[in-house]
């Protein structure tokens, strides 16, 4: 299972009385795993994430690590795969609402500290999410 944001919306923020509830999105997905055990092929994945993430700032992260120690490092992470044979996903943003509701949903959700909400806002703001 993979979580994407979530976040509590209050009823508060609905036109007509309601209840409480909460809107996410999530991914289900159902495979064959695979432990990545060969040293040599974990430590290609982790190179090949840490490029993937690292390409995206502003000063990007160069391994200084010597091989001892990076071997020993590497020894902690448990790498896998999985080949797909199922994929479920499912949002729950608010979209049986009025544009008026979630707009107010919107709203609410950007005035928490909660980088989550801040999130589902900006989930439920892009344009093909709405109406």
């Amino acid at each position: 299972m993979f979580q994407g944001p979530h976040a509590y919306i209050s009823p508060s923020w609905y036109l007509a009385p309601n209840v409480p509830t909460w809107n996410y999105a999530v991914a289900h997905v159902r495979g064959i795993p695979r432990l990545i055990e060969d040293p040599a092929e974990l430590d290609a994945l982790v190179e090949r994430l840490t490029q993937y993430h690292e390409s995206q700032m502003p000063s990007p992260y160069q391994s200084g690590l010597a091989n001892e120690q990076r071997e020993r490092l590497l020894d902690m992470i448990v790498g896998f795969e999985i080949e797909i044979t199922e994929l479920q996903g499912k949002f729950k943003i608010s979209q049986n609402r009025s544009p008026e509701e979630q707009q107010s949903v919107i709203a609410g959700l950007n005035q928490s500290n909660n980088p989550l909400a801040a999130a589902v806002a900006e989930l439920m703001s892009e344009p093909h999410r709405l109406g």
